[in-house]
C-alpha cells in the first residue's frame, strides 16, 4: 500500500536522529526508535482491480474526445462506422488495462523477498572511558 512519507520532524533537534543513527540497531529499544523515527522499511506495490483501470482509462480526456467524435459521427450518415469503432474503442482499452495489469503483475514479482541479515553493533560505551 502506497502510504505519505512521514518528513522530517522539524521540532526535533537533527542531533537526536544524528543520535539515533550512530547508536545503530543493537538493542531492540533502540530498534523500536528507528522504526519510530523513520517509520517502516516496507514497499508494497497495490493491485487495482480491472474495473478500476479500465474507468480510469475511460476517463481519459482524449478517450473522452474520441468518443464525442463518434457522437457527432453519429449524427451523420455514418452511424455502422461509428458504433463499429465505438465497440473497437471498447475493447482496445479493455486490452490495454489487461496488458497494464500483466505488468503490475510482473512487477510485483520482481520484487525482492525479504532476508534476515545481522549487524553488527558496536559495544556498549564505557562509562568510565567516553573516548570508547
Amino acid at each position: 500500500v502506497f502510504r505519505k512519507l512521514r518528513m522530517v520532524d522539524r521540532e526535533k533537534p537533527v542531533g537526536e536522529y544524528a543520535a539515533v543513527l550512530r547508536k545503530g540497531a543493537g538493542e531492540e529499544g533502540r530498534r523500536d526508535a528507528c522504526d519510530e523515527l523513520f517509520g517502516p522499511n516496507v514497499l508494497e506495490i497495490p493491485m487495482p482491480t480491472f474495473w478500476e483501470l479500465y474507468k480510469e482509462h475511460l476517463l481519459a480526456p482524449f478517450f473522452i474526445f474520441q468518443v464525442f467524435c463518434i457522437g457527432l459521427w453519429m449524427l451523420d450518415e455514418f452511424w455502422h462506422y461509428s458504433l463499429m469503432s465505438l465497440f473497437m474503442m471498447f475493447v482496445f482499452e479493455a486490452t490495454t488495462v489487461k496488458g497494464r495489469m500483466r505488468s503490475l503483475q510482473e512487477l510485483r514479482g520482481m520484487r525482492s523477498r525479504s532476508h534476515s541479515i545481522y549487524v553488527h553493533a558496536p559495544p556498549q560505551p564505557d562509562p568510565t572511558n567516553p573516548a570508547a
